[in-house]
């Protein structure tokens, strides 16, 4: 693997600024090999779009799947002003088949993010942008 330069980065002064946080270099290190292991190169958008996510997600990590969902939904649907809900209920349950195992999850990822989960509420873009983050970081439990 190839050395990483860690004092001074200019990576992690970008990520503390646009996260409004300090970060201890082991932290650093943490999300800088979580961005690795999602298939995220390190640049400064990828490290943009990692902050953001982790204000809504403070203690998840996104897999490369969860990347690879999320990105779906933006290219199938990035260009629609708005969502009914049993539209985007259907949408979260075929990019993430795991929620649709247990519907109560569903409910609870979108009350976690401050929404109410109803089949006739109108979401707007960003409403289901945050909704569908939140639903695809859902991993259940291993029995």
């Amino acid at each position: 693997m190839p050395t990483i330069k860690t004092a001074n980065d200019p990576l992690k002064n970008h990520y503390q600024i646009t996260a409004n946080q300090i970060l201890r270099h082991s932290q650093w290190v943490d999300i800088r090999e979580a961005l690795i292991r999602s298939g995220m190169r390190l640049t400064r958008e990828n490290i943009t779009k990692y902050a953001r996510f982790r204000r809504v997600a403070p203690r998840k990590h996104i897999t490369l799947a969860q990347r690879e969902a999320y990105q779906e939904f933006l290219n199938k649907y990035g260009s629609r002003p708005d969502f009914l809900g049993i539209e985007l209920i259907e949408i979260v349950q075929q990019l993430h088949p795991p929620i649709k195992e247990r519907s109560h999850q569903l409910r609870k990822r979108f009350y976690a993010v401050g929404l109410r989960c109803d089949r006739s509420t109108i979401y707007s873009f960003q409403e289901a942008c945050i909704a569908v983050a939140s639903a695809i970081l859902y991993t259940p439990k291993q029995k």
